[in-house]
């Protein structure tokens, strides 16, 4: 027979249960409804973390193909705790996770990659497999400073289940995350283009109004871009095209876009950046244009050098947003025209000084 104490025992635990099983399901919710890749993240890493009184909780997502660090250098710094994998590193991740959960205690020098931003010297963790159609896609951990909550006697179908939605909801975010990226590409160098350029600059602008920090804009022209699809055909103008891209890429740093705004022409956005800083920069990608002949690949070599405009928006109190960027990149432009006529493969600035882009334009 249950005694009247441990009956009460039962029902409070009953009641802690349900408390719990509530909460998570309220959880699930908000991931389900999220609707991009870093807002998922968000949830995951700190309202999870928060809600469940958990120590640490990491988020690895593996990059097998490199798109993945693309998606998110776009939207959001990865928050405390997430951190993107690819391949090579994901492969050596996985062998610390061999079924589809370890539980077990904490060791610092094999699980702390798996938590970015925190320290945990002791205690439990649980190492979570995030598969869907039978391909890894990441790993979650859990980690405890107490050091029973994660043995490995403790039930897992509480884990399972976790594993199971963050995994769906991540896989959703991906696609949806593919679906935009389709709108917002350029399909043959794959940069953004001009439509994705024009939404990044204005919403740019706004958060220099915000900060009162100066933003910058370069304007790329690719100089005598006629003469390499004479001379070599379309199909190797194209490829010069994507080089090109690729050389210019390599030149700037991570969550800086690139855009192809037609044609030959380029365009970069630099946040908080100051006029000389974004005129280094220009400099730096008309260099690696200029050191290195293309190699084409049926043969031969062609030189291939661009001419760059650059234009600096200080913000002021009373500007008006409207048109704004559009007005920025025109004095990317104008400055670019510039160095066209001065005899191109050079840089030329439009400095606005303490000139609001509404005033005198």
């Amino acid at each position: 027979m249950v005694s009247t104490m441990d009956y009460k025992q039962l029902l409070e635990q009953a009641k802690v249960n349900q408390k719990r099983l509530e909460k998570f399901q309220a959880l699930e919710l908000k991931l389900l409804e999220t609707n991009s890749l870093s807002s998922l993240v968000k949830v995951l890493v700190g309202d999870y973390r928060r809600e469940f009184s958990l120590d640490a909780l990491g988020l690895t997502l593996f990059d097998w193909h490199g798109d993945l660090q693309e998606f998110m250098s776009d939207k959001s710094n990865l928050p405390p705790g997430a951190a993107i994998s690819a391949a090579p590193d994901a492969l050596r991740q996985l062998d610390h996770c061999p079924g589809g959960i370890r539980l077990g205690e904490y060791k610092p020098d094999i699980h702390d990659q798996f938590f970015p931003g925190y320290r945990i010297r002791n205690g439990s963790i649980a190492l979570l497999k995030l598969v869907r159609q039978e391909r890894d896609i990441g790993l979650l951990a859990l980690a405890s400073r107490n050091q029973n909550r994660y043995e490995q006697s403790a039930g897992t179908a509480f884990l399972n289940r976790l594993a199971t939605i963050a995994s769906v909801c991540i896989e959703n975010a991906l696609n949806l995350e593919r679906i935009r990226q389709l709108s917002y590409r350029d399909p043959l160098t794959r940069l953004y283009n001009r439509r994705f350029f024009s939404e990044h600059l204005n919403q740019g602008m706004a958060n220099a109004q915000r900060s009162g920090q100066p933003i910058c804009c370069i304007y790329l022209d690719v100089d005598y871009f006629k003469r390499i699809n004479d001379a070599h055909g379309h199909a190797m103008g194209d490829w010069v095209l994507r080089e090109i891209a690729r050389r210019i890429r390599l030149q700037l740093r991570l969550g800086e876009p690139l855009a192809r705004i037609g044609g030959e022409e380029f365009a970069i956005v630099l946040t908080d950046t100051q006029l000389e800083e974004a005129r280094t920069v220009a400099e730096r990608i008309r260099l690696a244009m200029e050191d290195r002949y293309f190699d084409l690949p049926k043969g031969g070599s062609h030189k291939v050098t661009v001419s760059c405009g650059v234009a600096e928006y200080r913000p002021h109190a009373h500007d008006e947003l409207e048109e704004l960027g559009d007005r920025l990149l025109d004095k990317a432009d104008a400055a670019l025209l510039l160095a066209k006529e001065g005899g191109r493969n050079q840089v030329r600035c439009a400095s606005t000084g303490q000139e609001s882009l509404n005033s005198n334009y």
